[in-house]
This record gives structure tokens, C-alpha cells and sequence, in this order.
């Protein structure tokens, strides 16, 4: 999952990194909350950014 990691530093840099990543969409797309997501489309979305870090 997002955020987590093996020990507390890693978990802090993919925070900051999701953080980071967040950021650069607002400024895209500043009305980000537009829509809202189902529970599933969050789940299939943070399945998604996980299986990216592997």
C-alpha cells in the first residue's frame, strides 16, 4: 500500500513522493475533487500505484 514501507524512513519518502506526485496533478488540475471516487475505484487505483513500486 501507498505509504507504506520496509522501515519508517521508506514509508516517509513514498509519502513524500505521493505527496509530491499529488501536487503536480493540482497544478494541472486545480478542481481535483470534482468527482467523487468509489471505494472500489480507490482500491483499484492505490492496487495500481503498488504494483508500480515492485
Amino acid at each position: 500500500m501507498l505509504g507504506q514501507g520496509i522501515n519508517q524512513e521508506a514509508a516517509i519518502k513514498q509519502l513524500k513522493e505521493a505527496i509530491a506526485s499529488f501536487i503536480e496533478v493540482y497544478k494541472i488540475e486545480p478542481n481535483i475533487y470534482h468527482t467523487s471516487l468509489t471505494i472500489e475505484e480507490l482500491h483499484e487505483f492505490l492496487a495500481v500505484e503498488d504494483t508500480e513500486l515492485v
